[in-house]
């Protein structure tokens, strides 16, 4: 897939490293992320608000704060970082 991008003239802007552990809990799915650079996070993913929650009661987790940024942006502005425009491939000849 890089190579795609590359060709296409897109450059890597935030390479996003993280290793995943997966657990069920219920009908949710919890995942241990642990991003280098970052840290560790937990995320819960379920049917609704109401699994969910119910799930980071049985973890603990519930008050704690919720992160809705994604990785690559937390790690852009980590680095002082912001998105540049891709090129567009010159597709008139």
């Amino acid at each position: 897939a890089e190579k795609i991008f590359a060709e296409l003239g897109y450059l890597p802007f935030i390479t996003v490293q993280k290793t995943r552990i997966m657990w069920q809990l219920g009908n949710c799915l919890v995942c241990l992320d642990d991003v280098a650079g970052l840290g560790k996070f937990v995320e819960v993913e379920g049917p609704d608000e109401e699994c969910i929650e119910t799930a980071l009661k049985k973890l603990n987790l519930a008050d704690q704060p919720h992160v809705r940024p994604g990785y690559a942006a937390m790690l852009a502005k980590l680095a002082g970082a912001r998105p540049r425009a891709c090129p567009l491939p010159d597709t008139s000849e």
